[in-house]
């Protein structure tokens, strides 16, 4: 399959699902959130540019949409990406990666331990458990331990999860809650289309970790989607982190980076 297909998959349903919208450029286009100011959730993305000047073209347009809401410029390279040698050799020199996550693709899942009878699956209603759920995404994206992936979420995005119960479109949106004694201690969000799935917000209670809640987690979801017509599970992560270990280890297979960039910071002299 090809990496450029899946990562239109990938653009297409974050804006569905937590991104408010695209915004098209002369040759690219920039994803946007109307919560969140972070530049992971609001970046310059599939460029297309053969010449530098084409590229600083792009870049200041996209750069003067963002800075317009209030946010900084950030631009991502990708399979979606189409530039020359000399374009890449400037972006090496003038800008600075901040950031560089992993494409992971599943066909099949790896065997995973099982748990005790204490702890049970399921699918919430979108609308009737709505709070439930954002509350048990807060408070496990609120606990971190040493060597966590992720920091601390702040409120914007628990705000963006919440507003994207309203959203409608060809994505379908799914929650998952893992329950221990019949109590929320985690929880997973997915955006389906056809036969591709994405996992997206996953996060157990830092006294629950470990244990395999979230592998089990994901395996009822595996073993319930995949009679549904799915073939196909992805998703984000850090790369080379504990997340794109444990991930690898799940069934996940690495596809493509996606980089993170920024212009450089400059000192008083220029340099």
């Amino acid at each position: 399959m090809k990496k450029a297909i899946l990562e239109q998959m990938l653009c297409d349903c974050q804006i569905g699902m937590y991104f408010d919208g695209v915004k098209k450029l002369s040759n690219g286009f920039v994803v946007y959130s109307n919560f969140i100011k972070d530049e992971n959730w609001n970046f310059i993305a599939g460029l297309k540019a053969k010449s530098v000047k084409e590229f600083d073209h792009l870049i200041k347009q996209g750069g003067d949409f963002l800075a317009g809401q209030g946010k900084k410029m950030c631009f991502s390279l990708s399979p979606l990406a189409s530039i020359s040698l000399a374009v890449r050799k400037h972006i090496e020199k003038n800008f600075q990666k901040v950031d560089e996550d992993v494409f992971l693709l599943c066909k099949k899942i790896a065997k995973v331990r099982p748990l005790g009878e204490d702890y049970t699956f399921k699918k919430i209603d979108n609308s009737r458990q709505r709070e439930l759920f954002v509350q048990t995404f807060r408070s496990s994206k609120q606990q971190t331990l040493p060597g966590d992936t992720y920091k601390p979420l702040g409120e914007e995005y628990f705000q963006a999860l919440d507003h994207s119960f309203d959203k409608r479109g060809q994505w379908q949106f799914v929650h998952y809650l893992s329950l221990f004694k019949e109590k929320p201690v985690g929880m997973v969000s997915l955006c389906k289309k056809g036969e591709f799935c994405g996992i997206f917000g996953a996060g157990t209670y830092v006294k629950h970790r470990g244990k395999g809640v979230f592998s089990n987690l994901f395996k009822f979801i595996y073993d319930e989607q995949t009679k549904l017509g799915v073939k196909y599970f992805f998703c984000t992560t850090k790369a080379n982190s504990y997340n794109h270990k444990f991930y690898n280890k799940l069934g996940f297979k690495d596809c493509f980076l996606l980089e993170r960039w920024m212009e450089k910071k400059r000192g008083k002299d220029g340099e």
